[in-house]
């Protein structure tokens, strides 16, 4: 499992609101009209203890986009929302056998674009905080 399949996994569980067929890991369609996509993006460096040596970093801190688009502005915004209720200031689980430390975002939602079918595009960006993986 990716980055990408766990916060899929985390967002569409219980009654969030987001469902798994209009959530999208790494891309973002021309359809449903509604949707949220995560894709990754530039994180920080790893951590790595006193002990560990090249490689072999502890903790690593990727960052991801959260994009919702739906018909109208309002809309758009209530499913942002729904992603950093859950994802700003997470605290420490484990999805999909990877222990996630922390979440925040960097910064709140904002306007990114309108698509080719006038459609609100809303974007967030989280950094995350979690154990060393291979995916």
């Amino acid at each position: 499992m990716s980055l990408l399949d766990d916060l899929g996994d985390y967002l569409t569980s219980g009654s969030t609101g987001v469902t798994g067929t209009d959530i999208f890991l790494g891309r973002m369609p021309d359809t449903p009209a509604a949707c949220t996509s995560i894709a990754e993006t530039g994180g920080m460096a790893p951590e790595h203890a006193m002990s560990t040596g090249p490689g072999n970093a502890v903790l690593e801190r990727p960052r991801v986009q959260v994009l919702a688009r739906a018909t109208t502005y309002a809309a758009a915004k209530t499913r942002i929302k729904i992603a950093e209720g859950l994802l700003d200031g997470l605290r420490p689980r484990t999805i999909n056998g990877i222990q996630y430390h922390f979440a925040s975002a960097v910064q709140p939602p904002f306007l990114l674009q309108y698509d080719v079918n006038e459609r609100p595009v809303l974007a967030q960006n989280f950094e995350i905080h979690k154990a060393r993986s291979t995916g």
